[in-house]
């Protein structure tokens, strides 16, 4: 999207000189529980249709990206993972540290939807996920799904779904930490501290923090430092523009029963990043070229309590607040917005012996204060306190009969303003046999009685003894 006016990532060269230095007290270090862990031949998908699913009957296209693959893939950032899985393209603005846009299969950069931990992580304002907020360190491993999943989202995850689910608290307590060092000044360090107990109330926990530093380089080409329309007298200016990323993230789990269960979660995180610019002065019609900053404070905090009512009834309700403050800094303003987001979410998944019944309601309340320039952006009403409420009702029933899969639903999204919106939704799958189960996947998303969404699709599963390997046909 940007790559006519700044250098893109690939062409930077990475060369980290990690130095790992793990303290502990305990008998096995942190660092050490995911080499040890047994491959995940079969992981459990949850972001699909919120039923913990084995990898091989989810019939929805999806990803899971292991810690392992985390680690190996040598990447600083969120949206620079993803660029590396099919289907993805981000636009960034330069270094991990800076503003980054995420398109899913050619979907609008607000069609994707970014979780973590069942939090919603996006812009109020315009949409789209935070994706530059969240540190690589505190992630355990990510579910990316494709394809319209309003149906259980809502109209932002049009386009599909990204998780983020934060590292928990297993085993014998122990601590680790990380500190490394790399080319454009780039520093990192990480601590964290996590176990369980084996009581019968058990307690699980684990919490851990982050710091990355980098001086940044030039994002800006040689070739194209000059502003757009060309006739504007202004210009970009070259020159190395850093990061500083702070992360800090706290699981608390406690079983208080038999299929009993509560706990909170924490994610707190401030990135500050610089971007070349030039500012636009209202009063006297020019152009100043500086170096601009950024302020971006992310606070994600839920609590929860899952229980199982009886044998056939599962509830799992949540109450979560997602806080994003940005301060937008240049020569000639502060700019200020600060979004707070509270969501209830009340799950109930009821067996109906081979079947499933979902019915959800959520109600989310949105607000928008925000404080602008008059003399960058000209505004008569430079002060803004908007805020609008979301209430949602749906009801999927997940049916299988032998080798049979049919998912449907149906999703009502009342918009204060707005109105409500209707959102239907069919998935059948069928698989051949058990050892190679090629899935004619149909589904078809509909919004107020108008076709929105269309895909047929051929999933072959070929299981092997040691692993799975999915390959996509057509869509």
């Amino acid at each position: 999207m940007y790559s006519g006016y700044f250098i893109p990532l690939t062409d930077r060269v990475r060369s980290v000189l990690a130095c790992v230095l793990l303290v502990s007290t305990f008998p096995v270090f942190a660092d050490n529980q995911n080499s040890s862990a047994p491959l995940q031949i079969d992981p459990v998908i949850v972001t699909a249709d919120l039923i913990p699913t084995p990898s091989s009957q989810v019939i929805q296209d999806h990803v899971f990206i292991s810690n392992e693959q985390i680690r190996a893939a040598g990447q600083q950032s969120l949206a620079e993972l993803l660029q590396q899985q099919a289907g993805f393209q981000i636009a960034s603005y330069g270094d991990s540290g800076n503003i980054a846009s995420v398109f899913t299969r050619g979907t609008n950069g607000n069609h994707t939807l970014l979780l973590v931990d069942g939090v919603r992580v996006e812009l109020t304002s315009t949409g789209g996920g935070i994706w530059n907020a969240i540190p690589l360190s505190m992630i355990d491993h990510i579910e990316v799904v494709y394809g319209p999943e309003s149906i259980y989202y809502g109209s932002d995850a049009v386009g599909g779904v990204v998780q983020i689910f934060t590292k928990e608290g297993k085993g014998a307590p122990k601590v680790s930490a990380m500190s490394g060092y790399g080319s454009y000044g780039t520093s990192m360090s990480s601590a964290s501290i996590s176990g369980s107990t084996d009581a019968e109330h058990n307690t699980k926990f684990s919490f851990g923090v982050s710091q990355e530093n980098s001086s940044g380089y030039n994002t800006i080409g040689n070739n194209f430092s000059r502003l757009y329309p060309p006739a504007i007298d202004g210009a970009y200016p070259t020159g190395a523009t850093g990061y500083q990323r702070m992360g800090a993230y706290g699981n608390l789990e406690q079983t208080i029963g038999i299929g009993q269960e509560i706990g909170m979660r924490l994610l707190a995180s401030k990135n500050t990043y610089g971007f070349p610019s030039a500012v636009y002065n209202y009063n006297t019609n020019t152009y100043s070229s500086e170096f601009d900053n950024n302020i971006n404070t992310l606070i994600n905090v839920a609590i929860y309590s899952n229980n199982q009512i009886n044998d056939n009834w599962l509830s799992n309700f949540q109450i979560a607040l997602s806080s994003n403050y940005a301060k937008f800094l240049t020569s000639l303003s502060n700019d200020q917005t600060y979004t707070p987001t509270y969501d209830y979410r009340w799950q109930n998944s009821f067996a109906l012996g081979q079947d499933q019944l979902q019915i959800i309601t959520e109600h989310r309340s949105e607000y928008l204060n925000a404080t602008y320039s008059t003399v960058t952006d000209g505004c008569s009403i430079c002060n803004q306190n908007l805020s609008r409420s979301v209430d949602s009702l749906a009801t999927i029933y997940h049916l299988k009969r032998s080798l049979h899969t049919l998912d449907v639903g149906i999703r009502s999204d009342g918009y204060s303003g707005y109105g409500s919106k209707l959102t239907g939704s069919a998935t059948y799958g069928y698989q051949v046999s058990e050892s190679i189960k090629p899935i004619l996947v149909w589904a078809a998303h509909l919004v107020n009685r108008r076709l929105i969404s269309f895909t047929i699709r051929i999933v072959v599963i070929l299981i092997y003894p040691l692993n799975i390997v999915r390959i996509l046909n057509g869509d």
